[in-house]
């Protein structure tokens, strides 16, 4: 079965938006529960999308399908999926923060943390499409 492309495509950012939605407008743990698991794939997919991609990418180039998304010589070596799920990490933290705290402290703590998460995620958008 294949989905069109209007309706794959926007499916990733679909999913985020439905968990932020069900977390913030319904108040029941179970509730709580299954937008993290809607946050879970909607990150999971994007990432799945993006590897997959710049994979098929690298083939067409250059013959051979090995991914280098970033330095050997970082401070910090993460595994390659935990690398990957960082910026979704941040937005995630952002909004419990909110979610938690919603004075002026936990705002402007929320609003830092997803827009790190937002800035790591279109930096690494440009980078992998420059090439």
């Amino acid at each position: 079965m294949v989905i069109a492309k209007p309706i794959y495509e926007p499916l990733p950012i679909a999913y985020l938006l439905i968990a932020i939605g069900i977390i913030f407008w319904i108040d029941n743990s179970l509730a709580l529960v299954s937008g993290a698991l809607f946050y879970c794939a909607g990150a999971m997919i994007w990432v799945r999308r993006s590897v997959f991609r710049r994979d098929q990418r690298i083939k067409a180039k250059k013959g051979h399908s090995h991914i280098k998304t970033r330095a050997m010589n970082a401070l910090f070596n993460l595994p390659e999926n935990v690398y990957e799920l960082l910026p979704f990490a941040y937005i995630a933290t952002g909004f419990m923060i909110f979610y938690i705290q919603p004075d002026r402290l936990g705002l402007v703590l929320a609003a830092l943390c997803c827009f790190a998460g937002s800035l790591i995620l279109a930096l690494r958008s440009t980078n992998r499409h420059r090439r």
